[in-house]
């Protein structure tokens, strides 16, 4: 996608090659019909992610690199379920609550207001890089490593 504003609607939506949002080009989420979105490939941000209005659930179930000019999340559940993902980039990732089903390292800056939990592992750091900023109450994650 580059240089246009894409808007998902009230719809089930499954993505199952490479997102990219280029810069200068907006995915914007307009409805919490249908509030699953689910992309099985890798997804990077270089232009705008926006779910400012939407109570959207989306599952990434592989590497989320967030360079995004502009990156808005709802306050729906997000959910990693990919094996050996990530999330990087140079922007700050802030996503209310966090479900992890499958194995995910944060090499970049997290923001997680209200919940980090899941069956899965997650790993903050990979011993150059990796910042999670957790303003909730609990951390319920099957295997969590705070630093690395």
């Amino acid at each position: 996608m580059s240089g246009s504003t894409t808007s998902i609607g009230g719809i089930v939506v499954g993505i199952s090659g490479t997102t990219t949002i280029d810069v200068g080009a907006t995915l914007s989420f307009t409805s919490a019909t249908n509030p699953v979105k689910t992309f099985t490939g890798n997804v990077t941000v270089n232009g705008v992610w926006n779910e400012s209005t939407n109570a959207i659930t989306p599952t990434f179930g592989a590497n989320l690199i967030n360079n995004a000019t502009s990156w808005t999340a709802s306050t729906g559940i997000h959910t990693f379920s990919g094996t050996g993902a990530s999330i990087s980039g140079s922007a700050i990732t802030t996503i209310q609550s966090i479900t992890v089903s499958g194995t995910l390292t944060n090499t970049s800056t997290v923001t997680c207001s209200t919940a980090l939990a899941g069956v899965g592992s997650f790993t903050n750091g990979n011993g150059t890089s990796g910042t999670l900023n957790f303003g909730g109450t609990s951390i319920a994650v099957t295997g969590f490593e705070p630093i690395r």
